[in-house]
């Protein structure tokens, strides 16, 4: 689901500069943001199928920049599983559990080693920016574990997450919500087993 999310964030105050979106397959909600007034953009897809045909989709232009590269709490090299019938949006670098069951159709097929970092370790002004997004598969906790510098600048927090473990380990909106103590969850968007949290700074 595409919300402009500073009509969504009026009533807090909140006006949103700048995105940072980890996970972002296709950056798919990259023109409902500009529709919303968002200025600055950073894109994070570690799956290079995927980052080259986002990369080509965007436009080409200073307040853009896009990284093939997972992010997490850790530096390094990891392995995700990947599938093609949903066109890569469910791959993850946690291990398919329920979702094989939730989901048969999409069958994880192969793997790709990907490059990982902390989002804290990588530079740019972050006076820009003030969302983060996660879309990670289950794998959300730990991009936040990864940036908690950078979550000091952040006004709002769009996170994926699960009441179902769909990914061993997969992190429940309750430990998300527990993590951010800074944070206070508005609303949830639940799709069955996953959903969209929506987090602002509290007052």
């Amino acid at each position: 689901m595409i919300i402009h999310e500073n009509d969504f964030l009026k009533p807090y105050g909140i006006v949103i500069r700048g995105v940072i979106e980890v996970g972002a397959h296709y950056a798919e909600e990259y023109p409902g943001l500009v529709n919303g007034g968002v200025e600055n953009f950073i894109f994070f897809e570690p799956v290079k199928s995927s980052y080259v045909k986002m990369r080509d989709l965007l436009p080409r232009t200073k307040n853009i920049k896009v990284f093939n590269m997972a992010l997490g709490n850790y530096s390094g090299m990891v392995t995700m599983y990947t599938e093609t019938v949903h066109q890569g949006k469910s791959n993850s670098i946690l291990k398919p559990f329920l979702h094989k069951m939730e989901y048969p159709d999409i069958v994880f097929d192969d793997y790709e080693s990907v490059l990982i970092d902390k989002l804290d370790n990588i530079k740019f002004n972050r006076s820009l920016y003030n969302m983060l997004q996660t879309d990670t598969q289950g794998y959300d906790l730990e991009v936040l574990k990864g940036a908690t510098r950078t979550l000091k600048k952040m006004d709002f927090i769009k996170a994926e997450v699960y009441r179902k473990e769909l990914y061993e380990g997969a992190a429940f909106v309750e430990e998300i919500d527990a993590f951010l103590t800074e944070f206070e969850r508005i609303y949830t968007y639940w799709m069955g087993a996953w959903g969209d949290a929506y987090y602002v700074r509290k007052k």
